[in-house]
Formats: C-alpha cells, sequence, structure tokens
C-alpha cells in the first residue's frame, strides 16, 4: 500500500527527507492475526498501544491513520488534500523497534473494507520504512513473524533462483519485485505482496498467458485457476488468480502482476532487504 496519492488502494510514494532512525533488538515471535486475508501485527508506537497494523511488504511507507496521529499528538506537514507525514519517535514490534521513524498520516481507502466487510478495525500499515531494517521472517502455519537483525555476512544467489539460500529480487520504489512463474511461462516481475488478498494478474499478461481478462477500460475482475504458481524453487499447484486492472500507471508499468495470499500463505518467507533475497520453505503446519 504506497503512501501519496491513493491508486488501487496503492498511493505513489513520497521522499521523506533525511532523517535518521535507530533500531534496536528484536524479539524472535510475535503473533499474527488474518483477517479478509490480510496479515496484523501489533505495535506500540511512542510506548503507547497496541495498535493493530496491516503487514504490507507492499507498503512503500509506514502508515498510521489520523486518529492515532491525534492521540499521540504527531506534528503534520501536509502532502497533498488527504495526507500528512510526520514523524513518530518509536515504533516497536515486540522488542524490535526504530526511533525517529517517519510516517504518512491518512486512512488508506482500500483497508476501509476491512473495518466494513472483516470487523477488523486497524491503525495503520508496517512498509518498507520499517521492515526494511530487519531480516523479516514470517511463517503463516505458526502465524508469526520475527524481526531480527541483518546477518552480518552477506547472501549470495543464483540469478536464476535456483539456489537453496533464497530468489533475489529488486526494489523498485520502496516495493519488492520478485520473479514469478505461471503455468511454466517465461519469467515475469510480480510484486510480493503480503498485503495482498490475491494474486492478480495485470490484464496484458493474463491474455499473454491465456486467461480471460477485461477490454480496457473494464475494471470488472476476472478469476481463474492456474495450474502453477512458482518462485525459484518454491511452486504452488491450482492457485487462484484474477486478473484486473488497477489504475496507477506507475505500478503496471514497473510490474505484471502481484503475488499474494492464496500463494504466500503456503509458506514461511524470510526477507532480507539489505541482499534483496527472498527464502520460501514450507510453512510449519497447514493453514487453517
Amino acid at each position: 500500500m504506497k503512501a501519496g496519492q491513493p491508486s488501487r488502494g496503492r498511493a505513489i510514494a513520497l521522499v521523506l527527507g533525511c532523517l535518521s532512525a535507530a533500531v534496536f533488538g528484536a524479539d524472535p515471535s510475535v503473533a499474527l492475526e488474518m483477517h479478509g486475508r490480510v496479515l496484523f501485527l501489533k505495535a506500540s508506537i511512542n510506548n503507547q498501544g497496541p495498535f493493530r497494523l496491516i503487514l504490507d511488504t507492499g507498503a512503500t511507507e509506514t502508515v498510521i491513520t489520523p486518529p492515532v496521529a491525534n492521540r499521540l499528538g504527531i506534528r503534520t506537514v501536509a502532502v497533498s488534500a488527504s495526507q500528512r507525514k510526520g514523524t513518530v519517535a518509536s515504533l516497536a514490534v515486540g522488542t524490535a523497534a526504530v526511533t525517529n521513524l517517519p510516517v504518512y498520516v491518512f486512512d488508506p481507502p482500500q483497508a476501509v473494507s476491512l473495518r466494513l466487510d472483516e470487523g477488523a478495525d486497524y491503525h495503520g500499515l508496517l512498509g518498507y520504512t520499517f521492515l526494511s531494517r530487519f531480516l523479516t521472517t514470517l511463517d503463516y502455519g505458526l502465524m508469526q513473524v520475527s524481526f531480527t537483525p541483518l546477518p552480518t555476512r552477506s547472501i549470495r544467489v543464483r540469478a536464476d533462483g535456483t539456489d537453496s539460500n533464497g530468489v533475489p529480487f529488486e526494489v523498485v520504489e520502496h516495493l519488492i519485485r520478485i520473479p514469478v512463474r505461471v503455468n511454466g511461462s517465461a519469467l515475469l516481475r510480480f510484486l510480493f505482496d503480503t498485503g495482498s488478498a490475491e494474486v492478480v494478474l495485470f490484464p496484458p499478461t493474463a491474455r499473454a498467458l491465456g486467461f480471460p481478462a477485461s477490454p480496457p477500460g473494464d475494471a470488472s475482475p476476472r478469476f481463474a485457476e492456474a495450474a502453477s504458481v512458482s518462485i525459484g524453487t518454491a511452486r504452488m499447484s491450482r492457485v487462484r488468480v484474477v486478473a484486473a486492472e488497477i489504475p496507477d500507471a506507475r505500478v503496471t508499468g514497473n510490474f505484471q502482476g502481484i503475488i499474494g495470499h492464496p500463494f504466500l500463505s503456503n509458506f514461511a518467507i524470510a526477507i532480507n532487504y539489505r541482499d534483496r533475497v527472498i527464502r520460501l520453505s514450507p510453512a510449519s503446519r497447514p493453514l487453517q
């Protein structure tokens, strides 16, 4: 969920400026919740809370809602008609903490449905500006996440993603772009998004792969089933996919689709932003 002008429920990243931040130690196991196929965790902000945040690798920034900013007395400046930005003194998940963390202040429109449809209140998004400072490991089977210091030794993997150490990725505007195969296709560039409830194929990609897709100008989604989806050696059969148009040309220009819950929920995932490597292994137990 990108911060900036809202689109597809994602917004466009804006530069926050050069604010220094400090990172402290980590708790090895923090509980996750799931509502509407979206992951939530509890965090403290400025030593208050807990606040429920969406764990979102598709968020270019960390976001808090206006009521939270008002409660904490966060000083903000306007960046658009609907969004403001400020800095929190600290944000902690377990004992993993970042100080002087820039945040955006708005209510992500795509997350409102979680309140209405799932009854899941939320207070913001935990995005790139926090996640990239740690080795982020989440296990959908155990419904746990950990944020630990990055290993001192850098990880090197094969460019084709067949190395057991992990799959290399790129960072594009604070978003993870990872190579994905659908039905044994050539490598496709997908957004790796723990905040997405679906595996999404943008219409040009869907049509090229032989999936039904709406014509240009028609935003109606088309659901189908992929025989297989794989990232490196991690592979799943019979994965639900949706062909859907999104209004953000900068996302569709950099990505061919989105890899979300129907695939990711089968794995334990370790994300190393420094070395730009993701490791996927079977989840500790099947997700109920």
